[in-house]
């Protein structure tokens, strides 16, 4: 399992027993790399693959951050299409109906409110789309879904504008069955709030001129009726239209500027005076910002309130995008509305178009020292995330790029070092060559960092590393090293304090200082009881119960151990609770608590909110540990491994281990260090299975050789060298 999915598991989960490092004889043996990495091609960057999650999202980005009238765009959509689609039909096959809508919605967003603006023609590429969406129509018709019905109309409205009153018709039929069903629920003053949530939902994926002018239409009709109502049942109006129905000035920002036309709210707003829900500074200010040579910045004021909870309502970023793009197409020269681009794109995960932004902004204004931090970021941003995507020549080009822009502001601004500074990049190279196996390089990078400026983050991937190679005292050290250095905040302090010294628990026990570690255990233990008293977030106190039991574990206290691991997963939401369940399989089946970690699997698999990634896994883990101790593996587990139909290298694990594909097959696969490591670790279980330690054994040392340090498999082959497998002596 990678590092990128799982680092609390890489610094906490087995750090106490993945201590049997290749080059230290032992039960690791002598086995080198050479064999373990034997026949790998070089590692160079692969073109992004667009039946991968990841790299869509990346090809995405990409495509977003094309001007508009790029040459490529029309093939790069078609490419993406064929990608988005092929989700679709997956998600269709499958009955599931949210997954479907989620795929359609976000490849909708590839088209612009400019290439939509003429509705007598059929939108550019949307022949692509059309015959998907026709047979959405019906699917989500049919599955009562009103926001993906009309979403779907609104694309066929714009792909086939000849036959806009039939899907007018249909619209008017949806929204007059969702509007009395809200009536019958909620009582007089709902009229309307249903339509209106349906058309906000399809214009946030599609900027559809067509339903935009019906959203704005019912904001028209909302308000009028909303000053007609008043003294009646003006308060049943808002229990059922939200607050947003206070600010009826910025609801018409809102659907005018995600059709690309913002220039025709100031006259809108102004038949708006002295209503309910009037703001006169703010019609004077849509005024001012299209007078010619005005403020750009009076833009970014508008996209401001709609980036966060403010008077338009909730976040809502793509309204927000708009705005800056209009800033940016009345005045091209000025930094102001690419900088505000570039921030948006930014808190909306679009790093390619905020870099894009960002590096405008800067040519316009190279002396703003402000930009430049924020151009360092989004490139330490990429850096990271190309290291993930294991494409470490676009991180060399990144770096190069860093290197070279704080060289610029150390002679531009002497004596005022950007924020971040370069420390933060080079602790991202660590580790992200630490991800990549490449060890040696992860330590130089990683002590740089800390060279330059007291990184505890580093620190303590610095010892962790010492940890995995065997040097306990110095692991200890720079985990209490790391301990002592400041936090940004005294909560962050306390709790990062308590799970250093606890991993420096650990390297002082392998160091056979059992004394020191129970001293540094205990001392862990009260900091997170009292971190535990605090106002913690869900995910805090997550991690706080896992120590605990980690700890608890540690001391000997089996029961209550348990108790405090049961206690996490019971904390969490859909937002935390793939790591958690993982955590939680990944301590308990090396220990032998095989039916404990049973539970949480059976516990973790049938919730929504654990990614399909970390269910497999898990349910890897659950086969695993039952073919370990000779038991029956858990037929549910099993059945979920066989019904992967994916393309994903964790699918070929998938089938590999339920006997759908053989070992040569997956080793043919098994093209990077990582697939390496995961595929002799489940070739090694099968032998163990078999009856045969010794084949066992020498895949393990495979395994450790590898150097994938941040792997559940690198650790568990050095416990099962260390230990043995459950049942067997351990290794001499």
């Amino acid at each position: 399992m990678s590092f990128r999915a799982c680092t609390l598991l890489v610094a906490a989960t087995l750090l106490a027993v993945a201590c049997v490092p290749a080059a230290r004889g032992g039960a690791a043996g002598p086995t080198g790399p050479n064999e373990a990495l034997a026949g790998l091609p070089p590692l160079k960057d692969p073109p992004l693959a667009l039946d991968d999650d990841d790299d869509l999202q990346r090809a995405r980005g990409l495509y977003d951050a094309l001007p508009e009238g790029d040459s490529g765009r029309a093939a790069r959509r078609a490419d993406l299409w064929k990608a988005y689609q092929a989700q679709i039909e997956a998600d269709i096959a499958s009955g599931d109906v949210a997954g479907t809508a989620e795929a359609f919605e976000t490849g909708l967003g590839m088209w612009t409110p400019t290439e939509l603006a003429d509705e007598s023609k059929p939108g550019p590429g949307l022949d692509l789309v059309a015959p998907m969406a026709e047979k959405l129509a019906d699917f989500y018709s049919r599955a009562g879904r009103d926001v993906e019905a009309v979403t779907a109309l609104a694309v066929l409205r714009a792909a086939w504008p000849d036959k806009g009153a039939q899907y007018q018709t249909a619209y008017d039929a949806i929204a007059a069955y969702a509007d009395d069903l809200e009536v019958a629920r909620l009582g007089p003053g709902a009229e309307r709030a249903r339509p209106v949530a349906i058309l906000e939902e399809v214009t946030s994926h599609f900027a559809s001129p067509w339903a935009c002018r019906l959203l704005a239409g019912l904001y028209l009709d909302r308000q009028a009726a909303r000053v007609t109502s008043m003294g009646k049942n003006d308060q049943n109006m808002e229990a059922a239209h939200g607050p947003a129905i206070r600010f009826p000035i910025w609801n018409l920002i809102r659907a005018y500027a995600r059709m690309g036309r913002l220039e025709q709210v100031p006259d809108l707003a102004d038949s708006l005076a002295g209503q309910v829900g009037d703001d006169a500074d703010l019609r004077r200010v849509l005024h001012q910002a299209f007078k010619p040579g005005t403020d750009p910045e009076l833009f970014s004021a508008l996209a401001g309130g709609f980036t966060g909870d403010q008077l338009s309502g909730d976040k809502d970023l793509v309204t927000a995008r708009r705005i800056c793009e209009t800033g940016a197409r009345l005045a091209p020269q000025s930094a102001e509305p690419h900088r505000c681009l570039g921030l948006v794109a930014a808190q909306g995960g679009i790093a390619a178009l905020a870099i894009r932004e960002i590096e405008s902004a800067f040519k316009l204004s190279p002396k703003d020292a402000k930009l430049a931090g924020l151009l360092a970021s989004l490139y330490t941003f990429r850096l990271s995330d190309a290291l993930r995507a294991e494409r470490p020549q676009s991180a060399q080009a990144d770096l190069a790029r860093l290197e070279q822009l704080y060289a610029d502001a150390a002679k531009k601004w002497p004596g005022k070092p950007l924020e971040p500074g370069l420390d933060e990049t080079y602790f991202a190279m660590g580790r992200g060559l630490y991800a990549l196996g490449e060890i040696d390089g992860a330590l130089e990078w990683l002590r740089k960092a800390h060279t330059m400026k007291p990184n505890p983050e580093a620190l303590e991937m610095i010892a962790l590393i010492e940890h995995k190679r065997g040097k306990y005292a110095e692991a200890a050290r720079d985990f209490e090293a790391a301990a002592a250095l400041p936090r940004e905040t005294p909560l962050a302090k306390r709790v990062d304090e308590a799970r250093l010294l606890r991993l420096a628990a650990e390297s002082r026990a392998a160091a056979g200082d059992q004394a020191g570690a129970n001293a540094w255990f205990k001392a862990a233990l009260d900091k997170w009881d009292v971190v535990l008293g605090s106002g913690l977030t869900e995910a805090q106190r997550t991690e706080a119960l896992m120590e605990r039991g980690r700890i608890i574990w540690a001391l000997g206290g089996r029961a209550d151990a348990l108790h405090s691991f049961e206690a996490a997963i019971d904390s969490t939401s859909d937002s935390t609770q793939s790591s958690v369940f993982s955590d939680v399989i990944a301590f308990l089946v090396p220990r032998g608590e095989y039916d404990h970690a049973l539970d949480a699997y059976h516990r973790g698999i049938a919730r929504k909110g654990v990614t399909e990634y970390f269910k497999i896994y898990c349910s890897l883990w659950i086969v695993a540990g039952a073919r370990l101790t000779g038991a029956m593996p858990d037929p549910l587990a099993m059945e979920f491994l066989a019904a992967r139909s994916g393309t994903r290298w964790y699918h070929d694990l998938a089938r590999f281990t339920v006997g759908t594909i053989k070992w040569d097959a997956l080793y043919a696969k098994a093209n990077t260090r990582g697939k390496r490591a995961e595929a002799f670790y489940y070739q090694g279980l099968s032998r163990y299975e078999a009856g045969d330690r010794p084949g066992g054994d020498k895949l393990m040392k495979l395994v450790v050789a590898t150097d994938m340090l941040g792997f559940f498999e690198y650790d568990m082959a050095a416990y099962l060298l260390k230990n043995g497998p459950p049942g067997t002596p351990a290794a001499k």
